[in-house]
């Protein structure tokens, strides 16, 4: 979900990022992104406290933001 845009501040940039990147764990995830590849259970265990619901809503919120891009790996026998 997005948050309500300013009028008087819509050609600022940095109102712009914070659309994409706001929110508790958004940063975070694409703090720990940017280093390496991490598989999504690899994701839930360095963010514990983030439910299985959320870490997959914000990750479908950054790949539809063209911020990350998602790799579906065969399932790990």
């Amino acid at each position: 979900m997005r948050k309500q845009e300013h009028k008087e501040y819509c050609d600022c940039p940095i109102e712009a990022s914070m659309n994409f990147i706001g929110g508790k764990w958004k940063a975070s995830l694409l703090y720990v992104l940017l280093s390496e590849r991490k598989r999504f259970g690899e994701l839930q265990r360095q963010f514990p406290k983030i439910t299985q619901r959320t870490l997959t809503r914000k990750l479908r919120e950054l790949e539809a933001d063209g911020l990350i891009a998602c790799e579906v790996f065969a399932e790990v026998g």
